[in-house]
């Protein structure tokens, strides 16, 4: 019972973090960003959580079926899609904090789930260096960009 309450308050702080409601979350849309997140959601829950399909599907208002097609998907979909794999990484550092075992139940992490403030503002610095990573990528797609146009010159 404990491990569905924890993954029950994932599924909250992942959906607070990524600003998705959750209300739509659990609903029927079928809208391409929903779907993104109940895929990572899905392959969270079943890989990190110790629960059933059955139940991983109780969680998110879905069937048995649904999750596994969300793990098939995310397998091929993570291999063409980078955001997959980085958003996959940042659930899996969230789910860390609600997985109750020997590994995980040390000292900073009872810090972190009881201190919600200090959880925030650590994760809205992950939230900046995420911003800053992508705009580095950018910016050196640019520099690419004029180096060729400086070539061509």
């Amino acid at each position: 019972m404990k491990e569905l309450d924890n993954a029950k308050e994932f599924i909250k702080h992942y959906l607070n973090y990524n600003h998705v409601n959750y209300d739509d979350f659990m609903g029927k849309c079928r809208e391409r960003q929903l779907v993104y997140h109940r895929t990572i959601v899905s392959v969270v829950l079943v890989k990190m959580f110790d629960l059933g399909l059955v139940d991983c599907g109780k969680l998110i208002n879905r069937d048995h079926s649904s999750i596994i097609h969300h793990c098939k998907k995310f397998d091929d979909l993570r291999d063409i899609y980078k955001e997959y794999d980085s958003s996959y990484t940042q659930a899996v550092g969230l789910a860390n904090i609600y997985i109750q075992d020997e590994v995980t139940n040390d000292f900073v992490s009872s810090i972190l789930t009881s201190n919600s403030k200090l959880r925030e503002k650590i994760l809205n610095k992950g939230r900046i260096i995420e911003n800053l990573q992508a705009e580095n990528v950018g910016l050196k797609l640019q520099v690419k960009q004029l180096k060729k146009e400086l070539d061509y010159v």
